[in-house]
């Protein structure tokens, strides 16, 4: 089942150097100052095709981190699911698919 949710590969280790929950926050951090430098970059060139796939491939550095730290925490399909379904029902009272 670990496959349906996660759409990126397992990275090699999740023990070991560096491989830790805090070490996947701070690198999640990383990843997202990343993606604001490739969308201003996007912004400023927005027909250009290099500076979209740039600013996609950081979009799924951050999404792949944030799966990577599910792992580490040991997440089981029905947390995830839990956790996902809590965030879709808090967006949805805001109005955010309105």
């Amino acid at each position: 089942m670990e496959y349906i949710f996660y759409p990126h590969k397992c990275t090699k280790r999740l023990t070991g150097h560096r491989k830790t929950e805090l070490h996947s926050a701070q690198k999640l951090q990383e990843e997202v100052e990343e993606v604001l430098s490739a969308l201003v970059e996007y912004q400023m060139q927005p027909t250009d095709w290099n500076k979209r796939v740039h600013l996609m491939m950081e979009i799924m550095d951050v999404i792949h981190v944030c799966e990577t730290l599910l792992r580490l925490m040991k997440t089981r399909d029905s947390e995830r699911n839990l956790a996902r379904n809590l965030v879709i029902e808090k967006n949805d009272q805001r109005g955010y698919y309105d």
